[in-house]
């Protein structure tokens, strides 16, 4: 009897993994990133897409913007979603870093540059004003830390303040 059980729940178990795999088959997602999707959120993946696609940018290596931006289009996030432009700060920050070395952006290129990513992968036009809001929401949560006129993605900053402290 209590191998039928565990038999039982194994079958469900995948059958739900199964129900997942197709349904980001469907999204138009490749193989590869299916699995990495799949090794970080498990049988979450759905789940977590739904809630926020560009999360994908900072928890899958090799993900960006773009890509996570499509992504969202299949799942209907309008194009001035405050999760798309808060995405688009964080990998404009990400590439910054990934192409010079730094552990922060100047406040004002990565506006800049954040707005011309934006505003490049969708017709829509995004404000000055909506991504002035998405910084001060992604500082409250404590992704992000502006000091002066360097912005920093917050753990980077936290461990130059250790290193700083010695």
């Amino acid at each position: 009897a209590k191998q039928w059980v565990s038999l039982k729940q194994g079958l469900k178990a995948n059958q739900g993994t199964e129900t997942v795999l197709i349904e980001l088959n469907k999204l138009g997602l490749t193989p590869a990133l299916i699995s990495r999707l799949m090794r970080r959120y498990h049988e979450d993946t759905l789940e977590q897409l739904r809630k926020n696609p560009y999360q994908i940018i900072t928890d899958i290596s090799g993900v960006g913007f773009k890509q996570a931006d499509q992504l969202a289009v299949k799942l209907g996030f309008a194009s001035d979603d405050d999760l798309r432009l808060q995405g688009a700060i964080l990998a404009t920050l990400q590439r910054h870093q990934a192409e010079t070395g730094d552990t922060y952006a100047d406040a004002r290129e990565c506006f800049d540059q954040t707005l011309a990513l934006l505003n490049s992968t969708r017709s829509a036009t995004i404000t000055s004003e909506a991504l002035a809001q998405a910084l001060v929401a992604l500082g409250d949560s404590q992704a992000i830390y502006v000091k002066e006129n360097a912005i920093y993605l917050y753990h980077d900053f936290e461990i130059e303040a250790q290193i700083a402290l010695g």
